[in-house]
């Protein structure tokens, strides 16, 4: 037996353990219906040797290969739609990480937006001075 919250009457074991199960069950599925997208089917002709690949990589992560595909066509659509301001600061952010850039990036376009910047300070020390003043 195990007392009820109000500790008024006692309820048998199983009769808590089966409600359990069931509001455990019942908040699993709540959440994945709350992850769930809507989706579209889509069609689209592709070559036999990208799709080989496209199989290949899905097994190696163990994922299904429309999620593969999903997870691409949303990265190639987000680094599109990025502007170019934030995709420099993504490779920055990558490259003091020692990562690799998250996408890839046309070096000398990037190089050239560098020289076409005002420095704010004309020396390292004005600079850092500024940092410090801020704290």
């Amino acid at each position: 037996m195990v007392l009820c919250p109000d500790k008024t009457e006692r309820l048998p074991f199983a009769l808590v353990l089966h409600y359990s199960r069931l509001w455990i069950r019942n908040t699993i599925r709540n959440r994945m219906k709350a992850q769930r997208k809507k989706t579209v089917s889509l069609s689209a002709r592709l070559p036999i040797d990208l799709v080989e690949r496209a199989d290949r990589l899905a097994r190696e992560k163990g994922i299904p290969r429309s999620e593969l595909i999903e997870k691409g066509l949303a990265l190639l659509v987000e680094r599109d739609l990025m502007s170019e301001e934030e995709r420099l600061r993504l490779a920055t952010q990558a490259m003091r990480e020692g990562r690799p850039a998250p996408m890839q990036s046309n070096w000398s376009r990037i190089e050239e937006r560098i020289r076409e910047t005002k420095a704010r300070f004309k020396t390292a020390d004005e600079a850092m001075a500024q940092i410090r003043k801020r704290k």
